[in-house]
């Protein structure tokens, strides 16, 4: 390197870091309008990261936490994630098949014998990707009345196993939370471990997620953020036994 060169290095490093600051407070300012116009003070709130190369380079808090015990967001809340399950029990299955314990194409009654398939062929694969045809128990009105009731997995599937199907296997799409609650099952089946041990054990543990739990109103949850539900103003989100949405939610 030049003599000239080793004068302006460092000038080159300064420059690179004053953009990287400045970029930075940039983006940090218009993260800041977006969310908290999204998520307004003494609202139910939200937490919120970005990373850029493994890099965090945001990470704050919005709204309230709790609006009964007026406890602001921060970011480090823990939420209940609904239907994102989905994911860890679609990775549950696929280790299952890494692991030569199932295979996608097997038909769900070589695990569920009983289960009722109105004469047709419903595959692992097919459960996966909501192209079963099998009913949505949380589209049916027979349902609702239930929210509050502890379930086991077999009583969640008699909700709906007997429903006939919404189109042949394989023939179209349509989200079913019905065909995650059978994934679970047979998670459990070949595993011979319930399915939150499965995953606490097989992805939580592993990747060093000490946040992340299977769901339950039971257990102290640190940091848990309370849920809520908009009509003319606020109120707590509807009773809703975690039983019920299991693998699917």
């Amino acid at each position: 390197m030049t003599n000239s060169l080793k004068k302006l290095f460092p000038l080159f490093l300064f420059l690179l870091l004053s953009s990287s600051i400045c970029w930075a407070q940039q983006f940090d300012k218009q993260f800041d309008e977006m969310l908290s116009q999204e998520f307004p003070a003494g609202q139910p709130g939200a937490s919120a990261l970005v990373a850029v190369n493994g890099k965090i380079i945001y990470k704050k808090g919005f709204g309230m936490a709790n609006l009964e015990l007026n406890v602001k967001m921060q970011p480090d809340m823990v939420f209940e994630i609904g239907s994102v399950t989905k994911q860890f029990t679609a990775v549950s299955i696929l280790m299952l098949m890494e692991q030569g314990k199932l295979k996608l194409d097997d038909e769900i009654t070589k695990y569920i014998p009983d289960y009722p398939t109105h004469g047709q062929k419903i595959s692992i694969h097919q459960l996966l990707t909501h192209t079963s045809g099998v009913k949505s128990y949380t589209s049916m009105a027979s349902w609702m009345p239930l929210w509050r009731k502890d379930l086991t997995p077999l009583e969640v599937i008699d909700i709906f196993k007997n429903e006939p199907l919404d189109f042949l296997p394989g023939e179209k799409y349509s989200y079913s939370n019905s065909g995650y609650i059978l994934l679970g099952f047979i998670i459990e089946k070949v595993s011979g471990k319930t399915y939150e041990q499965f995953v606490e054990e097989n992805i939580f543990a592993p990747l060093g997620m000490k946040s992340s739990q299977y769901g339950s109103q039971k257990e102290i949850i640190k940091n848990r953020a309370s849920g809520y539900q908009k009509n003319e103003g606020y109120s707590n989100a509807e009773y809703l036994s975690m039983t019920q949405p299991y693998s699917a939610g």
